[in-house]
């Protein structure tokens, strides 16, 4: 089936050209693009006092807004996963620091003893 030429025209809509800016309004948008790309004080626009306080000390002290939400489960994937971490940072760390004779010796404690610590924090999750 084929359609008409007034079909597709009328299926069509125009789009409208962007209003006009002058150039300092141009220089303005994008210098405050560039030092104020994401607007934190937009969240407290037409609130209250009270709302406002609260949403400032959320911004300033995040652990206020996660905080009430956080368990015990989550401080075990924290752990977990911080234990993770050490166990590939510290052996790099100490590789930058010392030599290779160094790191045959006094790594392999380290290394042996963390991945013990996670196979009985894994054990003791599951």
């Amino acid at each position: 089936m084929v359609m008409q030429f007034t079909e597709i025209s009328s299926m069509v809509h125009k789009v409208q050209l962007p209003p006009q800016h002058t150039t300092l309004h141009k220089f303005k948008h994008k210098i405050s693009e560039i030092f104020f790309h994401d607007n934190h004080l937009y969240m407290f626009k037409n609130k209250t006092l009270c709302t406002k306080v609260v949403l400032c000390l959320q911004y300033l002290f995040p652990i206020l807004e996660w905080g009430p939400n956080y368990n015990l489960s989550l401080f075990q994937h924290d752990v977990i996963s911080g234990l993770t971490i050490a166990t590939l940072a510290i052996p790099q760390v100490t590789n930058i620091n010392s030599s290779t004779f160094f790191l045959l010796h006094v790594n392999q404690p380290i290394k042996l003893s963390i991945s013990s610590v996670l196979q009985y924090m894994s054990l003791y999750v599951s």
